[in-house]
């Protein structure tokens, strides 16, 4: 028994959707997430996710100003904060702890001229924002540079990595007095990484394409820590190289055999990887998240005890 790779396509769109944007209360769809984005605009690749920190960026003249957006869950694991208890009093803790999580910041973060001494940080309000993947809690910043800025600047993200290989910092950018550009909401120009920590933002020319080769571990990075995307492959490339038979699993008989179905699963989940990415970027739908779990959850389960009680034959509906 095999699985079909129509039941493989179907069943995995709830899977690849998983990669879609939630619409916000005013209505307007978020950005495709930076990890999934094999088609490849970062400058609509940033929706919130667990494991990642946003810094948000408005270059001026003479000054840069923005915010630290840091999921309330990294900072009671690596920081060690309790902000648990009466969601009305989170904010209050935030507050109470906001000197510590400053002056981590002003360690493990750094921006300045490239071969030359950061830029003081100094930070201002404090708030936090609802969000399907949690509460994250926002940390605002001003820097005066006292002269006009350059036109490259030297980025340091050293931040939440702390027993933590996957975790990623984002810079987005709202707006550049350079070129008087304003970007698209959650413009993402820069990702950095354990591996990644140190680059350079050419001001004159912020990037708007993730590179081929930043696209690689990036889309690898999106499978590896999306354990619903490991169980439901594997669920399914099982049935390929074993067969249920009376007496227990067996190997397939030919190489041959298992080797085209699975490539064959392997191609109609990325056909439909692709297909609603391309809708997702083209903001032609917009899946509540919360119904995308809970049916990718089902279909793991559905496509587990297929491979144990066969109700879908091979090449069948």
């Amino acid at each position: 028994m095999t699985v079909s790779p129509v039941v493989a396509l179907v069943l995995s769109l709830p899977v690849a959707f998983s990669g879609l944007p939630e619409r916000d209360a005013a209505g307007d769809a978020g950005p495709v997430p930076a990890a999934a984005a094999g088609i490849g605009a970062v400058g609509v690749a940033a929706a919130h996710a667990v494991g990642e920190d946003y810094v948000w960026v408005t270059f001026g003249e003479t000054s840069i100003e923005g915010m630290f957006e840091v999921n309330l869950e990294d900072l009671e694991e690596k920081l060690g904060l309790d902000l648990g208890g009466d969601p009305t009093s989170v904010l209050d803790r935030v507050n109470a702890t906001a000197a510590r999580v400053e002056d981590y910041i002003r360690a493990n973060f750094a921006i300045g001229p490239p071969d030359s001494a950061p830029y003081a940080i100094e930070f201002g309000e404090r708030d936090l924002t609802e969000l399907p993947q949690g509460t994250f809690a926002q940390y605002r910043f001003r820097i005066e540079t006292g002269a006009p800025l350059p036109d490259s600047l030297q980025l340091r993200h050293d931040m939440f990595y702390e027993g933590d290989k996957l975790h990623r910092g984002l810079l987005l950018i709202e707006y550049n007095a350079k070129t008087d550009t304003e970007y698209p909401p959650e413009y993402t120009a820069l990702v950095f990484s354990p591996m990644n920590k140190e680059q350079v933002l050419d001001l004159l020319n912020i990037p708007g394409l993730m590179s081929p080769r930043d696209m690689i571990p990036q889309g690898v990075l999106h499978i590896w820590i999306g354990i619903d995307h490991i169980l439901f492959l594997l669920a399914l490339i099982l049935p390929t190289v074993l067969t249920l038979r009376s007496d227990g699993w067996k190997p397939v008989e030919k190489f041959s055999s298992a080797f085209w179905n699975l490539l064959k699963i392997v191609t109609v989940f990325t056909i439909a990887h692709s297909v609603t990415l391309g809708l997702a970027a083209l903001d032609l739908i917009s899946v509540p998240s919360r119904f995308v779990e809970s049916v990718i959850a089902l279909s793991i389960v559905l496509v587990a005890l297929n491979n144990i009680s066969p109700r879908v034959k091979e090449g069948s509906l």
